[in-house]
């Protein structure tokens, strides 16, 4: 029994290599260009495509997944006494707080609103770091919690946003509710 190749076996498992090689790079560029088009550019944060595509991974997984909808609180008042600049720093120092986290779950979804999906076991203690995270940047936002009950990420997000435009109404700006 010779351990040694044919130069026609040897040319059959070089071309195979080089074949899965060439799939395996094609992959990586796929995933690299994915991650470049869900990611927010400013802000690092996925943009609503990549949350899109995080929840459909979760939304049926253990553990159960729980919506944080927050709106950061004065922000025509932070761009004029800071500039959008600074005010874009800011944002993306908190950003990069739940991105280290490993919450990349997070989506500018309008304005100054921004959807976090994360287990519900952790729901409070994440709003709350981010409320925090807020605090240290000398800005605030308003927090709702509201536990998936739907398949659909709009239905889950729309009690937790109108609980946070109720708080602001009632003047509970700042708050988790």
């Amino acid at each position: 029994m010779s351990l040694l190749l044919s130069p026609v076996e040897l040319s059959t498992a070089i071309g195979l290599v080089s074949g899965n090689l060439m799939i395996i790079a094609q992959w990586q560029q796929a995933r690299r260009t994915i991650a470049t088009l869900t990611t927010c550019p400013i802000y690092g944060c996925l943009t609503r495509q990549g949350v899109d595509m995080e929840w459909e991974r979760r939304r049926d997984r253990q553990p159960k997944p729980c919506i944080i909808f927050f709106d950061i609180d004065g922000m025509k008042e932070a761009n004029t006494a800071w500039g959008y600049s600074e005010v874009n720093l800011r944002i993306a120092a908190v950003m990069s707080q739940i991105r280290s986290n490993e919450l990349r779950s997070g989506r500018w979804f309008s304005g100054d609103e921004i959807v976090v999906i994360c287990p519900e076991s952790e729901a409070y203690q994440t709003a709350d770091r981010i409320r925090m995270a807020f605090i240290e940047q000398e800005m605030g936002a308003t927090f709702a919690i509201a536990p998936c009950i739907s398949p659909s990420l709009e239905e889950c997000v729309q009690p937790a946003s109108d609980a946070v435009q109720l708080a602001k109404v009632e003047g509970r700006r700042g708050t988790i509710n």
